[in-house]
């Protein structure tokens, strides 16, 4: 009996080994990364109650890297969680840059008045007018270095249409002289001939998604929406109408569903300039060669326009119908657009793209 007995518990011992070495190790948990990265966004978040955005952003920044760290071999639940961080930490991040660049304009459009640190024995009234003129030189000189910043930025950011004016100044091309020769005159002024669209101004010609800009098109136009997989594209285009320039502080584009509600949070999408921006990108966020737009970072040049992309990223992007866009400017004044009318248009993802290949 003892010998069976044995043997028994013998089976049962290299029955449990056997077992035990074939089982699967289990999944890699990334609770360590989101832990980590909860912390430094608790204290990104401390510090900018504090007003530290420098400190901020760097919290950010640290959780920005677990996050991604995260992603790369995070699953189920945990992989949710760490999607829906990356959002959160982007809008955040976007929100302090923006308030950042708000709080260095201001500080360069207002110098501080120093006082007058001669001290002489002189009439009062004359030390108060000369402090007043002191004064007012130093704050004059402030906002000339402010507007000299402002027209550099600006003419770099319309460096192209410049150039094509100039361009067109010294010798028209053949082609615009011939229209202009078939153009019939009235009274020694040219007149457009029937049903002909107005001039469009100087490289603001209809190109890709845009038709051509003239000086009755609206000041904000959504021209094409498209989903390409996860990834929401809008463009639109923006004209001005007067002949001061006017600086973009915030540009925002809104993607909704058949119910108009918002499919994706606006504070999570980014703006980019139309030249270089490339549409089939890995990751819509990180463009190789232009970067997305900031506080202050861009402006419309009177009687010009500019043409823009917002993107947005989403699990049901092919549940979006239609895009809206808001453009705020330094003026406190902003322009509204929805469309476009035909509804989005379904390109096929970089997965796809590779299948068919």
């Amino acid at each position: 009996m003892n010998e069976r007995w044995h043997q028994f518990l013998a089976l049962a011992v290299v029955t449990a080994i056997v077992s035990g070495c074939g089982s699967a190790p289990p999944p890699r948990s990334a609770q360590d990364e989101i832990s980590k990265a909860e912390r430094f966004v608790d204290s990104a978040k401390d510090w900018n109650r504090k007003g530290q955005v420098d400190q901020a952003l760097d919290n950010y920044k640290q959780a920005k890297e677990l996050i991604g760290k995260g992603i790369s071999f995070a699953e189920g639940n945990e992989l949710s969680r760490l999607r829906n961080m990356e959002e959160e930490v982007r809008g955040a991040v976007t929100a302090l840059e923006m308030r950042k660049l708000t709080q260095e304009a201001s500080r360069m459009e207002k110098p501080p008045i120093a006082a007058n640190a001669q001290v002489k024995t002189e009439d009062p009234e004359e030390r108060k007018r000369k402090e007043e003129e002191a004064a007012k030189k130093k704050l004059a000189a402030g906002e000339a270095r402010a507007t000299a910043a402002k027209d550099d930025l600006a003419k770099s950011l319309s460096a192209p249409l410049l150039a094509a004016k100039k361009e067109q100044k010294g010798a028209e091309p053949e082609s615009d002289v011939a229209e202009k020769k078939e153009r019939p005159k009235t009274g020694g002024k040219e007149q457009d001939k029937p049903g002909e669209e107005a001039a469009a101004p100087i490289g603001m010609r209809a190109e890709g998604p845009y038709p051509a800009l003239t000086d009755k098109s609206p000041p904000v136009q959504v021209c094409k929406l498209e989903t390409r997989g996860k990834a929401a594209i809008v463009y639109f285009q923006l004209y001005n109408n007067a002949e001061a320039g006017k600086r973009i502080m915030n540009a925002i584009a809104y993607f909704k569903d058949v119910n108009n509600q918002p499919l994706i949070d606006p504070r999570s999408t980014a703006v980019f300039p139309f030249r270089s921006f490339k549409p089939d990108a890995a990751n819509i966020f990180e463009q190789p060669l232009v970067t997305a737009l900031t506080a202050g970072s861009a402006q419309v040049t009177g009687f010009e326009g500019l043409r823009l992309v917002g993107v947005g990223e989403s699990e049901r992007a092919k549940d979006i119908k239609k895009a809206a866009v808001k453009v705020i400017y330094s003026d406190g004044k902003s322009d509204v657009d929805t469309g476009p009318a035909e509804g989005p248009t379904d390109v096929p993802g970089l997965k796809a793209l590779e299948a068919k290949k």
